[in-house]
């Protein structure tokens, strides 16, 4: 669920700030679908979902320091994996 907003939120944002501006404006552009600039909103859209996607699959990751230990079953108990201290 997390995912699907992260991508969904940044993309609907130029439209939700494009109708409200026009609502603020009292523009005529809601009456007439055809004066929205739907192709500039879909790529404003577009932009800061990939922005917003890359910047939290960058800062989301493992830390590069480490090693990761995949869960086990040690005892018929399930030991979380994750990353551990390097050794030296």
């Amino acid at each position: 669920m997390r995912g699907v907003l992260q991508a969904v939120i940044p993309f609907l944002a130029p439209f939700v700030l494009y109708f409200f501006w026009a609502w603020l404006a009292r523009r005529p552009a809601l009456a007439d679908p055809r004066s929205v600039p739907w192709i500039v909103l879909c790529a404003a859209g577009l932009a800061l979902s990939a922005g917003a996607l890359l910047w939290f699959a960058e800062t989301a990751s493992l830390p590069k320091e480490g090693r990761y230990e995949p869960a086990r079953i040690e005892g018929g108990r399930i030991i979380d994996g994750g990353m551990r201290p390097a050794t030296q």
